[in-house]
């Protein structure tokens, strides 16, 4: 690769979401807040994602439109340009009617790929990138989930010879698809690195592109980038990206503090530091249960989780103790949406007990700031969290968190020096766990000195920044 001398490194993000523009989980964070990290050190980084029908926070410019092949037929693809809410970075936004601004976000419940028309939404999107891409000439083009996975090898058909990154934010969506997409793609012939066969059938995976076909790979922290080398992790992949482990690098994500900061915090009800948190926490807490239609009760605990509601998350493990954690005296909050099963399960325990539970089955960005800064507890159970960002959240608020020893939970909370920690997947390890931390809810000295612990630690991007520098410089070699 050339080398690049004295000026600055030119890097492209792509990705299906943006914060604060739009978001539906953790990759809209990441997407929305470590390119103003990267910005702050020197990189000029810019960021691509669709331009869906609703978008917030910005007035995007129309720049110019082009055309595309995709099927049979030529496809209007619109360019906007924008920049990401109080930063500096330039946000480029594609727009076409048919495939990219109809619906909403995702078609389906999650950013997983259940329909052959998500499919086509984001493949759509891959192929209006290419000719950007060539225009605007990155330096490194970084591509993020499955979303985009295709990029890399659709540069490589054009011969376009920019170098590129695939971050995995979370393996298990992969976005499979029907093999007659590569002829809306234009391959003339199917490259045999894109096919993934299974046992019965063979299928296109959008996320084993990514990883066969970027020149690097990450993950979004060290201990998930270990784990995905693994059956029990790896959704089939593991082999192969074993075969890849030289160029799998593990970086954790990191937390805007200019939106996670209980001092600066306008959605929440009294603002906060570490000097003076043991007031107006409380203050918040009952701000929380007032609003929640909670007996107020500052010696009761408030214990919390704030989720998509579905498997991966451990709600599972939740459901099966939850009697048993309301025989203690707690209270429950809950926020997010997901699986109809377990929103069904949540509002049934709701409404037997209505002074214990509150269980809010919808997205709200106010209240989930207003819960990180009122409750005492945080719980994360879940089988496997690549990253994870609530547990750092939590402890940006003084909450303390409950967590399973997986992914990046285990990277960024320590057995009962920053927060509880259980190893097994399993109902009683998780209930110990939520006993021990009430235990010492109640000795007011040791609590007090863990959510000082706990608030002074530094989960910003300034570290994973410099990281992601490192690796751009070692793709181009400077």
């Amino acid at each position: 690769m050339p080398k690049i001398k004295k000026q600055k490194l030119k890097v492209l993000f792509i990705a299906s979401e943006c914060a604060p523009v739009v978001k539906v989980g953790g990759l809209g964070d990441v997407i929305g807040s470590l390119p103003k990290a990267l910005k702050k050190i020197g990189v000029d980084v810019s960021v691509l994602i669709p331009k869906y029908r609703k978008i917030k926070g910005i007035n995007p410019k129309l720049k110019k439109s082009f055309k595309i092949d995709f099927g049979d037929k030529k496809e209007k693809v619109t360019l906007y340009k924008a920049k990401i809410p109080n930063s500096e970075v330039s946000l480029y936004l594609l727009e076409n009617k048919k495939y990219i601004s109809s619906g909403g976000v995702y078609f389906s419940s999650s950013a997983m790929a259940f329909t052959q028309k998500e499919i086509n939404r984001f493949a759509f999107f891959s192929k209006a990138a290419i000719p950007f891409i060539s225009e605007f000439n990155p330096d490194i083009v970084h591509c993020h989930d499955w979303h985009v996975g295709i990029i890399p090898d659709l540069l490589k058909k054009e011969n376009i010879r920019i170098p590129s990154i695939f971050t995995i934010h979370n393996l298990a969506n992969q976005g499979f698809s029907q093999l007659g997409i590569l002829r809306k793609l234009s391959f003339i012939k199917t490259p045999s690195a894109l096919i993934n066969w299974d046992a019965q059938d063979g299928n296109l995976d959008f996320i084993l592109q990514g990883i066969v076909s970027s020149d690097i790979l990450t993950t979004v922290s060290p201990s998930y980038a270990k784990e995905v080398m693994t059956p029990d992790f790896g959704e089939g992949l593991n082999e192969i990206l074993k075969a890849r482990e030289a160029r799998i690098f593990g970086i954790l994500n990191g937390i805007d503090y200019g939106v996670w900061n209980p001092q600066k915090d306008e959605k929440i009800f009294r603002k906060y530091s570490i000097k003076n948190y043991k007031k107006k926490k409380a203050e918040n807490k009952k701000a929380l249960q007032e609003k929640l239609g909670l007996p107020n009760d500052s010696k009761v605990p408030v214990l919390a989780m704030i989720s998509r509601l579905t498997w991966q998350k451990g709600f599972d493990l939740m459901l099966d103790i939850f009697d048993k954690i309301l025989e203690q005296k707690v209270q429950i909050v809950i926020l997010g949406v997901g699986e109809k099963v377990l929103e069904k399960s949540l509002k049934t325990k709701e409404r037997k007990n209505k002074t214990k539970v509150s269980v809010n089955i919808k997205f709200d960005e106010r209240l989930a700031h207003q819960i990180y800064a009122g409750a005492d507890i945080f719980i994360i159970p879940s089988r496997f969290e690549p990253c994870g960002l609530c547990q750092m959240i939590a402890m940006r608020y003084g909450t303390v968190p409950v967590v399973r020893k997986t992914g990046g939970l285990a990277d960024t909370v320590e057995d009962k020096k920053t927060g509880f920690v259980f190893e097994e997947y399993k109902p009683s390890a998780l209930f110990e766990k939520i006993k021990q931390a009430l235990n010492l809810y109640s000795n007011k000295r040791k609590w007090q000195d863990l959510i000082v612990a706990i608030m002074k630690k530094d989960f910003s991007w300034k570290k994973s920044a410099k990281e992601y520098l490192k690796i751009y410089k070692k793709l181009i070699d400077i």
